[in-house]
């Protein structure tokens, strides 16, 4: 129950009642004291849900996800354009195999039929199966705080476990192949006379940043003097790859601060330079919000030019293709290669946990530091 005290025109402090139901906010108003305002929530509640039994009985799953997808979620969870342009993704697979169910009358087994035939046809992936999954109990434990529903009826459903085959290799650059790309990705640049497409590479594969957030930088970002760069923000590419948008990361932890060597320094105060000679062409300087990239219109960098640029300095250099994200796994496994500390790369690569780190990179460690980590994460696990 949501009761809150207010003040009216006379001055008067009343109380009101607040509760959402069917995707509905139901504000009531005016009351004496803060029991009253309780009492008549309750009896509201009652009212209202007695009179909208009928209209949940004949909804169907297709029905509530659509108004959850639509509206609903936006109220009560924090989801940014990607993931819900994703999660829409998903409940298409849904609304098409077990949709028609009443969603009251759904029930485990309908879920379970639905993985099966998706494994047996394999018409996806293990790994998407379990996002599905995911998605759909997440929506359900929703539908009941919404009042679609009094339980939600995959409260105890275990979703889909993944095996060893199920979980994506990672992919990243040798030590060689990691000279060649930077050679490469410098030549090209210096024939272009546009050294963004190196400093790209360069920064990922030196610091393991993410993509979006090498876009995301801005020049206020670097700290020269005590050699570290501030991960602050993101770019979303939701609305299409020319439209990126500058937003928070999406986890606290994401928001770090990396260290940078002396080498790495020199080199981004010498790309520095030569942003601000462009800049200086169309009469402005650097700033603390100029986009370190940026692209000719000189806002957010375009997600289609750089992905060009990458896959033609990959062709370049003879190297087999692989995504820019492999900069940030070799990065990781540089570092373990040079026995650094797991929780420092942890922290460094802006995980939440120590444990997602070990998911992706434990294979990368011989078989005494892997024993090590794995009792070290048991002992915490069961501490949580």
């Amino acid at each position: 129950m949501s009761i809150h005290s207010y003040t009216n025109k006379k001055g008067e402090t009343l109380y009101r009642f607040t509760f959402r139901l069917n995707g509905k906010q139901i504000t009531r108003r005016g009351f004496l004291t803060k029991k009253e305002a309780r009492n008549n929530e309750a009896s509201e509640r009652v009212r209202l849900h007695s009179s909208t039994t009928r209209a949940q009985v004949r909804l169907t799953l297709s029905q509530y996800l659509d108004k959850w997808h639509g509206e609903d979620v936006k109220a009560i969870r924090k989801m940014g354009a990607y993931h819900h342009k994703r999660t829409g993704q998903y409940l298409t697979h849904l609304k098409k195999e077990i949709g028609h169910i009443k969603i009251h009358a759904l029930q485990p087994g309908d879920l379970i039929l639905f993985r099966e035939k998706y494994q047996s046809e394999r018409l996806l992936a293990n790994r998407t199966i379990r996002s599905i999954e995911a998605c759909l109990k997440g929506a359900l434990k929703d539908a009941v705080h919404l009042n679609y529903i009094n339980k939600n009826p995959l409260e105890h459903f275990k979703i889909l476990r993944l095996g060893l085959n199920d979980k994506q290799e990672i992919e990243v650059f040798e030590k060689e192949e990691q000279d060649v790309l930077l050679h490469r990705a410098q030549s090209y640049s210096e024939k272009l006379k546009d050294p963004r497409w190196f400093i790209r590479i360069y920064i990922a594969l030196q610091t393991g940043m993410r993509a979006g957030e090498v876009a995301g930088l801005q020049w206020g970002d670097f700290d020269f003097i005590n050699k570290t760069v501030h991960v602050k923000r993101t770019v979303d590419y939701a609305a299409g790859d020319t439209q990126g948008v500058l937003k928070e990361p999406k986890t606290k932890s994401s928001q770090r601060t990396i260290y940078l060597t002396d080498s790495n320094v020199r080199e981004i105060e010498k790309y520095k330079v030569w942003v601000s000679e462009k800049l200086l062409k169309v009469s402005k300087r650097v700033v603390a919000n100029t986009p370190f990239l940026f692209d000719l219109d000189l806002g957010v960098l375009h997600r289609s030019a750089s992905r060009r640029r990458w896959e033609t300095i990959l062709k370049q250099a003879g190297l087999k293709h692989r995504g820019f994200h492999s900069l940030r796994h070799t990065h990781a496994t540089n570092l373990i290669s040079q026995n650094v500390n797991m929780k420092y790369i942890s922290e460094r690569l802006g995980h939440s946990s120590i444990i997602v780190t070990m998911d992706i990179y434990g294979h990368c460690f011989n078989d005494d530091s892997r024993d090590q980590i794995e009792k070290a994460l048991a002992a915490l696990e069961k501490s949580i």
